[in-house]
């Protein structure tokens, strides 16, 4: 009887961790790359909420874990997913070169959509430069 109870004990416990753990990663899960990319451009300085366009976040994206991104988008929520190694398909952000964060590199493939809960600012980190944030919206793919 005990070597089945404890069986039944271990696997009730492996059921329960495994929902728990779905239940409170489900958010992050959902942040995805978007199929609908960013239809206008939003204007730089015109900010309203608790995301500012060309804000540098945190944000844990779904297949990266925690990333950095910056906002193209505050009221839709778009993020560009940055990464600190240069490649093909990434382009460096000057601006951010001598800030908290260091040298970032935007992946223009990479627009996620997320809300703004999953977002969280780095402390005491500036915005984009306008011109870095207008090329980026450059270099943005457009419906």
């Amino acid at each position: 009887m005990g070597i089945i109870s404890g069986i039944i004990e271990f696997i009730i416990d492996a059921t329960f961790i495994s929902d728990l753990i779905d239940f409170l990663l489900r958010p992050f899960r959902s942040a995805k790359p978007v199929k609908n990319r960013p239809r206008s451009r939003a204007t730089y300085g015109n900010d309203s909420g608790a995301l500012i366009l060309g804000q540098v976040v945190t944000v844990r994206l779904k297949g990266h874990g925690t990333s950095k991104a910056v906002v193209v988008d505050p009221d839709a929520v778009y993020l560009v997913r940055l990464t600190d190694r240069p490649g093909p398909g990434v382009f460096e952000l000057s601006s951010l070169e001598r800030t908290k964060v260091g040298r970032q590199y935007a992946v223009v493939g990479e627009v996620v959509a997320a809300k703004e809960r999953w977002c969280r600012a780095i402390r005491g980190q500036k915005r984009l430069g306008k011109a870095d944030f207008e090329h980026l919206q450059e270099m943005l793919p457009r419906e």
